[in-house]
């Protein structure tokens, strides 16, 4: 079976063309027809008010992030690499195989890419046209969610990782991730933020806490993700089903489903 056998908008059969992908694999074929048919409903959100952890708590949730072993934002990467494209298709596959009897699918709102992996554009054309829940928590609250994933936990991974290394490697993983986005921040922001993140790197070796690194967070957040974030939402007002706190998504879609794990 070809891709452009199936009922997909030319764009995307010309990208796989273009990719030179004409052929589905025999697992892309069991599965894509059932993305296609199957309702998605997208969890989205501001970045750090857990929506791997909203999703984790549904039997019909597909943790897309997981599969791709990368958080998605621009510090989501793990020491551990990513699997190759292929690898990732076939997983996906899988799992949407694994929920063919269920009557949707749950999954995080991402963009094109996870770290380096490309989501299957027929997954992509579907969560384009997919109803909408938006988790809301206060900044403080999101500062405390990714102060705990992003630096406390990942600083234990780098120095189980790296030992005597552990704090060049955590620095040089923070300030290369930052520079990454300069471009989207402005250089007065970038300047600052980048600025906050190496005094915070300095009073860790000083101090041995991890504290100051709330100071960047919080500035990154409302200067960049909160801003990028409203105006993708924009956007997609019309498919928004829902919008609450993340508690009481859980207990509203809940109620809805009536299926959690």
């Amino acid at each position: 079976m070809q891709f452009k056998d199936l009922n997909l908008h030319s764009t995307l059969i010309k990208a796989v063309k273009n990719q030179n992908y004409p052929h589905l694999t025999t697992i892309q074929q069991q599965a894509i027809p059932l993305v296609l048919k199957k309702n998605n409903v997208l969890g989205s959100a501001q970045t750090g008010t857990g929506k791997t952890a909203f999703l984790s708590q549904f039997q019909h949730a597909i943790d897309l992030e997981g599969i791709a072993n990368h958080r998605g934002s621009v510090f989501g990467g793990h020491i551990s690499p990513q699997p190759c494209q292929i690898d990732f298709e076939n997983r996906v596959a899988i799992a949407f195989l694994k929920m063919r009897s269920e009557a949707e699918a749950l999954v995080e709102d991402e963009g094109r890419l996870i770290g380096h992996i490309s989501l299957p554009l027929p997954l992509q054309q579907k969560m384009k046209q997919s109803p909408i829940l938006v988790i809301e928590e206060p900044v403080v609250v999101r500062t405390e969610r990714i102060f705990q994933e992003y630096i406390v936990n990942q600083w234990q991974s780098y120095l189980a990782h790296f030992e005597f290394e552990a704090e060049a490697e955590f620095k040089l993983y923070l300030v290369d991730a930052v520079d990454a986005i300069r471009k989207r921040l402005g250089g007065v922001a970038h300047g600052q933020i980048r600025q906050q993140m190496i005094n915070a790197c300095q009073y860790h070796s000083r101090r041995h806490s991890l504290e100051l690194h709330r100071v960047w967070i919080t500035a990154l957040l409302t200067d960049y993700y909160d801003p990028m974030y409203d105006y993708q939402m924009d956007k997609k007002s019309a498919r928004i089903r829902a919008r609450e706190s993340r508690q009481a998504l859980v207990e509203w879609y809940s109620d809805k489903i009536g299926k959690v794990r």
